[in-house]
């Protein structure tokens, strides 16, 4: 029940988020859109039918990258996202649970898999914050890729140097 509960409350929340953003910078046919996407994934879910989650989770996706595009702040939009993936797993969650596990034991499941969904959550979040926030310059990228290879070519010719000694002796 604990996952419900959640589940309930990341598509709030990414509803909230979503259309707190395009209110925000009134764009109102995407704001009403997320606004009814939401309210009819939670129609959805209260009513046990799981069946269109992952459009769902597709248009909240879709959202974010019209967000990102249209140069919205990048914090509410990576939260968005964040809650958007959570909610959209919980709902498989749910449904693959609800099909062959009673009791104790979908409540262990439930409780084992929020601690990893919180987890991964969490330092994905970090990590595209990270991410979002470095300056990296072409040349950088260009120079990390062929030292890169050169330390791949290097390990491959060692390895050979090495099977070539090997056999000799």
């Amino acid at each position: 029940m604990m996952a419900k509960n959640i589940l309930l409350g990341s598509i709030g929340a990414t509803t909230f988020i979503f259309s707190w953003l395009y209110f925000g910078s009134a764009n109102y046919p995407f704001a009403m859109i997320s606004l009814a996407a939401g309210l009819i994934w939670i129609g959805l879910e209260i009513k046990w039918n799981r069946s269109l989650a992952s459009i769902f989770f597709l248009a909240f996706f879709a959202l974010g990258v019209v967000a990102s595009l249209s140069d919205f702040p990048t914090l509410p939009i990576l939260l968005g996202l964040s809650t958007n993936l959570a909610a959209w797993d919980l709902s498989r969650l749910e449904a693959r649970i609800a099909k062959g596990a009673e009791g104790d034991v979908k409540a262990i499941l439930e409780t084992k898999h929020l601690q990893k969904l919180a987890i991964v959550t969490a330092a994905g979040f970090v990590v595209a914050l990270l991410a979002t926030s470095a300056q990296i310059s072409l040349s950088f990228v260009a120079l990390a890729v062929i030292t890169l290879l050169v330390m791949i070519a290097l390990r491959v010719s060692m390895l050979y140097a090495r099977k070539e000694n090997s056999g000799n002796s």
